[in-house]
C-alpha cells in the first residue's frame, strides 16, 4: 500500500493514504490521479472500488472519501512537499502511527471480490486519533 507521512493537518503525523480535495471541474477519478502524480509522481490506472465518510463529532466536519485501488509494479515514488511517501507492506502497518480507519478497510481492498465498499468512520476531535465507531461493508452491485 502506498502511504503518506502527513507534515500537515488535518492527519499531521500520521501514515494515511494518498488523497486530497477535489478541485473545481474534476469528478473523483481526475482527483485521485492528479493527487498521486502530485504526491508521489506515479500515474497508474486506477479502479473504483468505494466510499466512506468521516465524521468528527467535535467540529461538525464531514468528509466523503472515494476509494480507489491500483496495481503497481515497483514503482519509484517521489518525495512530496506534504510528507515523505512509501511503499508498506501489511506486516508493517502495526508499527507505524497510521489513522485508525486504515486497518479497518484495507482487508477489503485486498479481497478478490470487486464489490462496492460502503464505509463510515467516526471520529471525537480532529486529530483523527480516536475512532469511535466504524461501519464497513460491501455492497454486491459494484462494478463488474
Amino acid at each position: 500500500m502506498l502511504l503518506i507521512h502527513r507534515l500537515h493537518p488535518p492527519d499531521e503525523g500520521y501514515w494515511n493514504a494518498i488523497g486530497g480535495k477535489i478541485d473545481r471541474g474534476e469528478d473523483p477519478l481526475e482527483a485521485a490521479q492528479r493527487e498521486l502524480k502530485e504526491e508521489a509522481g506515479i500515474e497508474p490506472a486506477l479502479e473504483f472500488r468505494g466510499v466512506a465518510t468521516v465524521v468528527v463529532r467535535s467540529t461538525g466536519e464531514h468528509w466523503t472519501i472515494f476509494l480507489f485501488s491500483a496495481h503497481v509494479d515497483d514503482a519509484e515514488v517521489t518525495a512530496s512537499p506534504e510528507g515523505p511517501v512509501r511503499w508498506v507492506g501489511p506486516d508493517e502497518l502495526d508499527a507505524l502511527p497510521v489513522l485508525p480507519d486504515i486497518p479497518l478497510f484495507l482487508p477489503h481492498l485486498k479481497e478478490a471480490d470487486r464489490g462496492v465498499i460502503l464505509a463510515k468512520f467516526t471520529y471525537a476531535t480532529p486529530d483523527l486519533a480516536t475512532l469511535e465507531a466504524s461501519l464497513v461493508r460491501r455492497s454486491p452491485h459494484g462494478p463488474g
